[in-house]
């Protein structure tokens, strides 16, 4: 007798376990939903402000002067540096509130899938994709270590708008090549 109220307690608690850990599991899923929900809300207005800033980046006339440039005695790639440098942050810029929350999403995602064991790397690796490429990287770093002049410059006639960089850099291409 005594056996069958020990199986019988045991029974009980692991019934009220399983149903704490399936409410759980609901909770845990209706978390889920509600920050995949907003993931996906994230990647749309991203993708908005991506449209915004591609927009601001055909409509800048933007023109430097390539005896300005000459004047500056710098190489093609200090001008090549300076630019992507500059076309990368400027557009970082433009779209970092909307990625910013994306990637947050994004890493809530990931960590929800992961304490769930249900961890799918898709949400990780899409997030890395939209990480800047090595070329972009690069022309930062040297970017920074560019004599101030030479940055003033840039950033003076550039701005912080996004802009074409094709067609700020086929006039000074073209003037270098002569």
């Amino acid at each position: 007798m005594g056996v069958n109220k020990k199986n019988i307690i045991f029974v009980w608690i692991f019934v009220a376990i399983q149903i704490l850990y399936a409410k759980d599991q609901v909770a845990d899923n209706s978390v889920q939903v509600h920050v995949e929900k907003k993931l996906k809300q994230s990647l749309s207005k991203w993708g908005k402000q991506v449209k915004i800033c591609q927009t601001k980046e055909e409509k800048n006339a933007l023109q430097l002067n390539p005896k300005d440039i000459s004047d500056l005695n710098i190489s093609i790639d200090m001008f090549k540096t300076a630019t992507i440098a500059l076309n990368y942050k400027n557009f970082f810029e433009c779209t970092k509130e909307a990625k910013n929350a994306f990637i947050y999403h994004s890493l809530l995602v990931y960590q929800i899938q992961q304490s769930m064991k249900h961890e799918n790397s898709d949400a990780l690796n899409f997030l890395l994709t939209s990480l800047p490429s090595q070329e972009v990287l690069e022309s930062v770093a040297k970017y920074d270590i560019l004599p101030m002049k030479v940055k003033s410059y840039f950033e003076q006639h550039i701005g912080k708008e996004p802009f074409n960089i094709v067609q700020v850099s086929i006039p000074i291409f073209e003037y270098f090549r002569k």
